[in-house]
């Protein structure tokens, strides 16, 4: 109110025309009432005592979460001067410490509504208030517990453990109780299937079905418990080319796209939404040329993949609408040994993959190796000639395919492979597992 008046008197003297309107008896009473609450009594451009002192944390100011699911902030004031006013806060996912808007950081609302990304890792939200520029930060750490833990795979056992062996492989799921479930019961009618992949909030399961109907192999998706079961088929893709083999299914962090091959022999990569709309080719292969595994890195920016020329296979590595094709391994061709199914793990500073070697007229060895995405630091993990299909889980742990009891069962081990566990122990002759995947 000080400022107030001595603005509407113009260059007077505030306190000689306060005099000359009200008396002199009632001056000190009307300053008084003006600069009640206030600790400064500017001329209207300085900073008054709420907002020089406009301090205020987001609650929780830390929180765990696991990938997908959502939380609520809200802002606590330091200062019980301060009156929150509507829209004067401002929340964007943000990166430490340089306060940029972070696109992986998960969503959030105007009122302090949190949903988390699907990639497991730390992460910031950032509260600004507008009409002082004041901000506090709050911490998301996104991992999995025990509780959310799941192994998907395909196998030929009727049921696990021990089941009978059937000529169908159907898709299960391993819970972190050691708990099987046979998820689509494949049969002679229900064709056999492959190569299941969770949705990265670990909600459904993609994989292949052979001998679909009116395709080849056909991309499925499901429920996580193996309800509602869909086919997806490609549209937009040339028609000679949708009903060819659709194979290997990867969906995109964000759930929104599912990343297959199409086609034998020469396959491409292509891309379409989650009920087949809008699918096209990312990469075409030259002619001798084939592509098989392909899956994103857990940002999105990236596909590994594995690419086969006269007969030597090699992981390769491209951004996600096609571009900058670049090696990972360099296999020399007309060599003895192949690099396949390669997957990132979970910051994309390692892949690990199969190494198939196939020299004199035996049965080719298989191992697991991992690498940088750089190319370097190969290193071997397992050195029986007897483990496929690796991946990584969220601990960092490697799963795989191995034989080494004499029967296949699902293993996992550390990233120096030490830790050797049998999570299957299904021990049964003439069993088969495949395509193991974990959330």
């Amino acid at each position: 109110m000080c400022s107030y008046l001595s603005r509407r008197l113009g260059n007077r003297e505030p306190l000689k025309q306060m005099g000359d309107w009200l008396g002199p008896g009632l001056v000190v009473v009307v300053l008084l009432f003006g600069c009640m609450g206030a600790s400064d009594c500017s001329d209207g451009g300085g900073t008054t005592g709420a907002a020089a002192n406009d301090t205020f944390q987001i609650s929780p100011a830390e929180v765990t979460l696991a990938p997908g699911a959502s939380t609520a902030f809200r802002i606590s004031e330091n200062n019980p001067m301060v009156i929150e006013k509507p829209g004067d806060i401002v929340w964007n996912p943000v990166t430490l410490p340089d306060m940029a808007f972070d696109p992986n950081g998960g969503t959030i609302d105007a009122s302090g509504g949190y949903s988390a990304p699907n990639v497991t890792g730390d992460y910031h939200v950032e509260a600004t208030r507008v009409s002082t520029q004041t901000h506090a930060t709050a911490t998301i750490h996104v991992t999995r517990t025990s509780g959310n833990h799941l192994i998907a795979f395909t196998s030929n056992l009727s049921e696990l453990p021990g089941g009978s062996v059937t000529a169908f492989p159907s898709v299960y799921t391993l819970d972190a109780a050691n708990s099987f479930a046979n998820l689509t019961h494949a049969s002679s009618t229900n064709a056999p299937d492959a190569q299941a992949r969770f949705s990265p909030d670990g909600r459904t399961i993609v994989f292949s079905r052979s001998g679909a109907t009116g395709s080849g192999n056909a991309i499925q998706r499901m429920n996580v418990d193996g309800s509602s079961v869909v086919q997806i088929d490609p549209i937009g893709l040339p028609a000679a080319q949708a009903g060819r083999l659709n194979n290997w299914p990867s969906l995109s962090p964000d759930g929104s796209t599912i990343l297959f091959t199409n086609g034998t022999e020469t396959a491409r990569i292509a891309v379409m939404n989650l009920n087949g709309s809008s699918a096209h080719f990312i990469y075409t292969p030259p002619a001798n040329e084939d592509v098989s595994a392909p899956s994103y890195s857990p940002d999105g920016q990236h596909i590994l993949f594995s690419k086969k020329h006269q007969d030597v296979a090699n992981i390769f590595e491209m951004n996600a609408n096609g571009s900058n094709l670049r090696s990972v391994t360099s296999l020399p061709i007309g060599g003895v040994d192949s690099a396949v199914h390669p997957r990132y793990n979970v910051n994309a500073l390692l892949i690990v993959y199969e190494l198939v070697h196939s020299s004199g007229a035996g049965v080719p060895s298989h191992d697991i190796h991992t690498i940088n995405p750089s190319g370097t630091n190969d290193r071997a993990i397992t050195t029986d000639g007897k483990s496929m299909f690796p991946c990584f889980t969220s601990t960092g742990n490697i799963l795989f395919v191995s034989s080494i009891s004499g029967k296949q069962e699902i293993y996992s081990v550390d990233q120096n492979g030490g830790s050797l566990a049998n999570l299957t122990m299904a021990n049964k002759t003439g069993a088969t597992f495949a395509d193991p995947d974990s959330l």
